[in-house]
């Protein structure tokens, strides 16, 4: 049987005519070609890859590309075409095209299943699938390979493409396998699609969370092992939880506990605590705490867990202040449900009064304060006296406003309600968002007043044609003046016969439009989120001039407007939303943007983009207005920033300063004995900076809490950065300038500045562990931060307050910056080592003089 297969294949490179073809793939089909051994497959897909294909695939009917399509779906067949694409594709080949038809062709509905079905268990067959579908090679290759062949093969792409249909197209691959094939088969795949990407995990999640497909996900979940059940729950299963759109309905956080429950979450939840302790959801935690109030004894267990980690004194003092109030918001909301006679126990022990001991000797005072907050609230529920008499004004601010849910509702409900637990669809990128609908009779006005166009004619145009009946008028369409016609604008459909100038209109007027109706009224409020889920989703369809630009100062007049809501919301899209790096990029230079105007900065690229005016309908009549008001029309007209929309430019500025001051204090060391120098370089420059007239400043007080520290609680839970690839150095390294940048604008009057210094380092000295020098883009970074936070403080108290970690950062700069071949990364090395051994050595001089 074998001799003959092989006989027919050899046929194949003798290029046969179609109708010996079809006559030679009908026999070797008919002879159960797929379970040949791997030598005859092998030989088969070569032959036609090489000999058939090529020349004769798009010319075949329907029944023989039926046959070859048999032939190729083998783990071998499908593994050689990938493999020749992914050869053909260096060398730009166009004969991708046609291997891509013929995979495509066998890529349909069930494919998985039935390679699952033919490796009959064959451990090696089932590693090659779980390799080349649920590990992401396949995705990579036909990613490379579409450029080439995209326009020229006959079917949709998308799915293969789009790392949210390709999940989605697995995860049903795996639900159709769930009576033919056995569950041990079948884990491992899904193990492996989880941690594909995070897309991947909330789409396998959105299939299997329902009333129908629960039991079997319990059934693959019951043949994990232990170590893929800690990770299914604490970063799939929470992370998709966290991504419901909130109802306001205490049943939705309900149905999260008893979801929970269906996992047996309890029996590790020590380890489920510190693996989500920086969740920002308080649903989450309060589902936990629902769920652990039904068994005490383990509620206790882990209360007292997390406590003794909350009270240890290197905590205290090494962890980021994000982390510990995430702890200290879990320890509250236990507090809640534990018995008051437990609550009474944990108040006299030695951990616990350890823990407020060792936070009331800390330097910073929100460090503090979480202990005070925390002592009081767990003698109000012991039912004893406060002992700090701290108030509601800052437990608020520590810990936000908690809707605690009673025990007895809980087991009212007794189910999880499937309907709530429904994910809500993304922000459409095509300019199809929802906008909802105003009230009363303004929204009738408004729908009417879009209807009407405004006809745009010079009538004194000598050479006008408006006589001429052959010639159309150009209609342009009105410009938009409520925040409600603006997002109408910017969503404004393909199809519209005016899409290009409504929406080049709306990026062009909208910092103007959201700064005016920031000052009045509640407009901007109410449409906050879908604006910025807007400008954040918006791609270039219509080769509109500078549109990242013009999307980026809209982005930026929005956290203008509202700079305790929208930085906030745009830290949870870049954790969130599938976004590119362009997208995130601009998020990341639209909150360190809007924090540097709040704070009086003039940034070119951002005074530009908007008309410092009053709103229009406080003035008078224009020509009017003309007579008594002499606009200012300086303009820093020269200052275009396109470099990372001009965040690299501004830190650039920083650098030049700081580091001009280290190169100053070298020279000066190096000026030989007895010269004597006229004036120091480092007074002009502070006398100069004196004559700076003084600008209004509505960030520093909310600098902390609105920006700083939930970009930095991000970058924690995410494990520190966010990995995308080849790029994540541009993104990470964007990412700590941003926070340098925040920084920056923070100094010296804001009151969490002592804070935001040692989250800085914190990071920086997290990231140097992980960083690789080349990663040029990470270090200027890092260094850049390094040199804003000795700007920021004073040298002895950096030094005697973060003395490991300003020596951990000397050591480590001093020992790689030499190696460093960019001149310019290397000369900012070289100025932070100068710039801290002054730290350093003045932190020397006090402790000598202390001693003296």
């Amino acid at each position: 049987m074998t001799n003959d297969l092989s006989g027919l294949i050899d046929r194949l490179s003798l290029k046969p005519s179609l109708s010996e073809l079809e006559d030679i793939l009908r026999k070797l089909v008919a002879d159960g070609f797929t379970s040949q051994p791997t030598s005859i497959q092998l030989k088969a897909a070569a032959s036609l890859i090489s000999h058939v294909l090529p020349d004769l695939y798009f010319s075949l009917d329907g029944s023989c590309k039926h046959l070859i399509s048999e032939i190729f779906t083998s783990i071998v067949g499908i593994g050689n075409l990938a493999s020749r694409i992914q050869m053909l594709t260096l060398g730009k080949d166009p004969q991708v095209a046609v291997l891509l038809e013929v995979l495509m062709d066998v890529l349909q509905v069930g494919s998985v299943e039935k390679l699952v079905l033919q490796a009959r268990g064959n451990r090696v067959e089932l590693k090659e699938i779980e390799k080349m579908f649920f590990k992401g090679k396949l995705l990579g290759i036909l990613n490379e390979a579409s450029p080439i062949a995209e326009q020229t093969t006959s079917h949709n792409l998308a799915t293969f493409l789009d790392i949210k249909q390709y999940s989605r197209w697995l995860s049903t691959e795996i639900l159709t396998m769930s009576e033919s094939c056995p569950v041990s088969s079948i884990t491992p795949f899904v193990t492996s699609l989880l941690s594909l990407h995070a897309t991947a995990s909330l789409e396998f999640l959105g299939l299997f969370c329902s009333s129908n497909n629960m039991p079997y996900l319990l059934q693959l979940y019951t043949q994990l092992t232990p170590i893929a059940k800690r990770s299914f729950i604490s970063r799939n299963l929470v992370a998709y939880i966290s991504r419901i759109p909130v109802s306001g309905s205490d049943s939705q956080v309900i149905s999260f506990a008893y979801l929970l429950s269906q996992f047996n979450v309890r029996m590790d939840m020590a380890h489920l605590m510190r693996a989500n302790v920086t969740l920002s959801d308080d649903r989450v935690i309060i589902a936990l705490g629902l769920l652990l109030s039904q068994d005490t004894r383990v509620l206790g267990d882990t209360f007292e867990h997390l406590l003794a980690i909350w009270s240890d004194a290197s905590f205290v003092k090494a962890s980021p202040l994000t982390t510990q109030q995430d702890y200290s918001k879990l320890i509250l909301v236990f507090v809640y449900y534990l018995p008051q006679s437990e609550i009474q126990r944990f108040l006299k022990s030695p951990v616990f009064l350890e823990g407020i001991s060792t936070r009331l000797g800390s330097f910073s005072n929100n460090v503090k304060s979480l202990g005070m907050v925390l002592a009081d609230k767990m003698c109000e529920k012991a039912g004893e006296s406060s002992i700090f008499s701290t108030t509601k004004e800052q437990e608020l601010e520590l810990f936000g406003e908690i809707r605690f849910i009673e025990t007895a509702a809980f087991e009212r409900q007794g189910t999880v309600l499937w309907e709530s637990l429904e994910v809500s669809k993304p922000v459409p990128t095509n300019h199809q968002t929802v906008i909802p609908p105003q009230s009363g009779s303004l929204a009738a006005k408004g729908s009417n007043r879009l209807k009407l166009e405004r006809m745009v004619i010079d009538s004194d145009d000598e050479s006008s044609d408006d006589d001429d009946p052959t010639v159309t008028a150009a209609v342009k369409p009105a410009k938009p003046v409520y925040v409600h016609d603006l997002l109408s604008y910017l969503t404004t459909a393909k199809t519209h016969p005016q899409a290009y100038d409504r929406v080049s209109m709306a990026l062009t007027i909208a910092p103007t439009l959201i700064r005016q109706k920031a000052r009045f009224g509640q407009e901007v409020m109410q449409y906050y989120e879908a604006l910025t889920k807007c400008f954040v989703g918006m791609s270039d369809e219509y080769g509109t001039d500078d549109f990242e630009k013009k999307k980026l100062n809209g982005l930026v007049a929005m956290v203008v407007a509202l700079p305790t809501a929208v930085p906030q919301l745009l830290v949870r899209l870049l954790m969130a939303g599938d976004y590119s790096l362009q997208q995130r990029l601009a998020i990341l230079s639209s909150i360190s943007l809007g924090a540097r105007e709040l704070r009086g900065y003039q940034d070119g690229t951002v005074t530009e983009s908007y008309v410092k005016q009053l709103f229009p309908t406080k003035l008078l009549p224009e020509q009017l207005h003309k007579q008594f008001v002499v606009f200012n029309k300086e303009t820093d007209s020269e200052d275009h920033q396109s470099l990372l929309f001009g965040v690299d430019a501004i830190a650039n500025e920083i650098q030049d300063g700081l580091l001009q001051a280290a190169k100053q204090e070298l020279e000066n060391h190096l000026v030989p004995a007895g010269k004597v120098l006229r004036i120091s370089r480092n007074l002009v420059r502070q006398k100069e900076a004196q004559k700076t007239p003084p600008v209004a400043n509505n960030y520093t007080k909310i600098a902390g809490k609105a920006f700083f520290f939930p970009l930095v609680a991000a970058w924690n839970k995410l494990g520190g950065g966010i990995n995308i690839g080849h790029y994540s150095p541009v993104l990470s390294g964007h990412y700590v300038k941003t926070l340098a940048l925040l920084l920056h604008a923070a100094y010296p009057s804001s009151p969490d500045l002592a804070d935001m210094i040692g989250e800085m380092l914190h990071l920086i000295t997290g990231l140097r562990k992980t960083m690789r020098t080349e990663d040029l883009p990470v270090l200027e970074a890092m260094l850049t931060a390094v040199l804003i936070v000795i700007d920021c403080c004073d040298g002895q108290w950096l030094a005697q307050t973060y003395q490991a970690e300003v020596t951990e950062l000397q050591s480590w700069i001093e020992a790689t910056w030499e190696g460093i071949t960019e001149p310019k990364v290397n000369s900012m090395a070289a100025g932070v080592v100068i710039k801290l051994n002054g730290v350093m050595e003045q932190y020397q001089e006090a402790l000598i003089r202390g001693f003296m």
